[in-house]
């Protein structure tokens, strides 16, 4: 049996053709006229008890419409089997037949007019956090995804996102498709789950963050990674009595205070005092009057503390706060990788990592830019530091594309991308590789901070994936929407999913290019 004949209707989907035109036609009824006369029936002769066999008996017609839905489905089943037959294989299951019979189209050059899809994710106005939340319409081969045309809300309790879809309809239903009925809790990564080692810059010596390979750069010079804001702290005047209490505004505003802290405090009880403040839990203190508070996991350029002073005795006791070594404002949390341009150098460095192949990654990170800085930094998977980027199975390149000019110079942003491996890659390991493709003008500079690689969830069978990662500001209560858009212009793709769950069973896109295409016509 051909695949198709363009003058016959010998073909496999110009039958196919015919038996879906049935359904879609039978569809057209009890969604068109026959329906708009059966309302218009039922609103004028409901009160009417003689009335209701023949409300009845269209309703019967409308149900049995639906069961011929599935009886298209048996005989489209047949067809298949009888193909699988011709070609002299064994029929085992639908799944393996549509595995063959899309090899077989991708073989001869045949393809569908394809459908126009989206995602869109809009966060709600009154957010607080500052979570990333990345989708991707690509399967682990780079293929479209399956997307049914709904809105997604994502809602934060503080600890995980609740995903919740609109609700699925039958596939005999005339008003198929419906919502994908996705419903689960999705997990909120950190960057200490990034399968990146050292994803956020905390461990470095001399300029060389532990886990990361400088290719070309100079460490201190145009490789940096940044240091935390420190103050002092000086109790001077010899008291004899009384205690302090440290002050602290964080970057949102929040006013925060120490418990009261004696007259004559060692370093550990300080630490102590300033850990009880919420976004201080890591705050290191050493010394002996003066202490030095090293703001570690805190953000770039903080607030200098405060001191209310109720010390007592001794020679007009004060407590004084100063600050030694102002943070890094391009540091997102502790310490950040800052590329500090010369105008010329294409900085570059890398990691190598263990992925696999078959499964969707995502990496979420946060960026910054000093006030004039420009050029452009890609973020990519090879096979090694010097290779060209890896594509996946469908030819797209493992390229995130950072363009500096469009980052802000007072705040961070998010950047978000998807990475997959070749369907055939062997070895696992391969080379994170952040590279300024572009030089940094000279003395200009970008921070990039929390660089989380993590493996996406999927948000339903055949669809759409996701992942989410948080940063520092608390986002309890926060929610998302996801505007997943299919205009179904794509006859065929519409049908074959309806019909044979196409890409749920194989995860596979039908060609959707090639030599020759099969037109939607047939489906008329």
């Amino acid at each position: 049996m051909d695949l198709y004949t363009p003058s016959a209707d010998s073909g496999f989907f110009n039958l196919l053709g015919k038996l879906f035109g049935l359904g879609r036609a039978v569809d057209a009824a009890r969604t068109g006229s026959v329906l708009t006369k059966r309302n218009a029936l039922e609103a004028a002769l409901d009160l009417f008890p003689e009335a209701q066999n023949a409300l009845s008996a269209h309703s019967t017609w409308d149900s049995a419409g639906s069961n011929l839905e599935g009886q298209l489905t048996g005989v489209a089943v047949a067809l298949l089997r009888r193909y699988i037959s011709e070609k002299g294989l064994v029929f085992r299951t639908i799944n393996d037949a549509l595995e063959t019979l899309r090899r077989d189209l991708v073989a001869g050059g045949y393809y569908f007019a394809s459908s126009t899809k989206s995602l869109t994710v809009t966060p709600a106005t009154g957010n607080t956090g500052d979570v990333l939340v990345a989708v991707s319409d690509r399967n682990t081969y780079g293929e479209p995804v399956w997307i049914y045309p709904e809105s997604i809300v994502l809602r934060s309790d503080g600890s995980a996102i609740n995903v919740s879809a609109e609700a699925p309809v039958s596939r005999g239903d005339a008003s198929w498709p419906g919502g994908s009925g996705a419903y689960f809790r999705l997990p909120v990564n950190t960057f200490q789950q990034s399968l990146l080692r050292n994803a956020g810059f905390e461990v470095a010596s001399a300029n060389i963050p532990d886990g990361w390979t400088i290719h070309t750069g100079t460490p201190g010079t145009t490789v940096l990674v940044t240091e935390p804001e420190e103050q002092q702290i000086t109790i001077s005047g010899n008291p004899t009595g009384g205690y302090f209490v440290l002050t602290w505004t964080d970057p949102l505003g929040r006013i925060f205070q120490t418990e009261p802290i004696g007259y004559a405090p060692t370093a550990s009880e300080i630490q102590s005092a300033l850990q009880g403040i919420r976004g201080l839990e890591a705050v290191t203190v050493t010394g002996t009057n003066p202490f030095t508070v090293t703001f570690e996991k805190t953000p770039g350029d903080i607030n200098q503390l405060g001191a209310i002073n109720k010390l007592t005795g001794g020679t007009s006791p004060q407590v004084t706060i100063t600050t030694t070594r102002p943070g890094d404002v391009l540091s997102y949390r502790g310490r950040a990788l800052k590329l500090v341009g010369n105008g010329s150098e294409q900085t570059t460095l890398y990691q190598m990592v263990r992925l696999q192949p078959g499964r969707v990654y995502f990496l979420l990170g946060r960026a910054r830019r000093t006030a004039t800085a420009s050029g452009e930094i890609r973020l990519e998977l090879r096979r090694a530091v010097n290779d060209t980027p890896l594509s996946d199975s469908a030819g797209n390149l493992n390229r995130i594309t950072v363009s500096v000019s469009s980052l802000p110079s007072n705040q961070h942003t998010g950047i978000t991308g998807s990475f997959r491996l070749p369907a055939d890659f062997e070895g696992g390991t391969v080379a994170l590789v952040i590279t300024a493709s572009t030089p940094i003008p000279n003395g200009q500079a970008v921070g990039l901070d929390e660089l989380v690689l993590v493996e996406g969830s999927r948000l339903y069978p055949g669809g759409p994936y996701i992942a989410v990662a948080t940063g520092w500001k608390p986002f309890s209560g926060d929610s998302w929407t996801i505007t997943a858009s299919n205009n179904l212009a794509g006859k065929w793709e519409l049908t074959l999913e309806r019909f044979l769950q196409w890409r749920s069973r194989i995860d596979r896109s039908p060609p959707g290019s090639g030599t020759t295409q099969i037109p939607d016509s047939l489906l008329d």
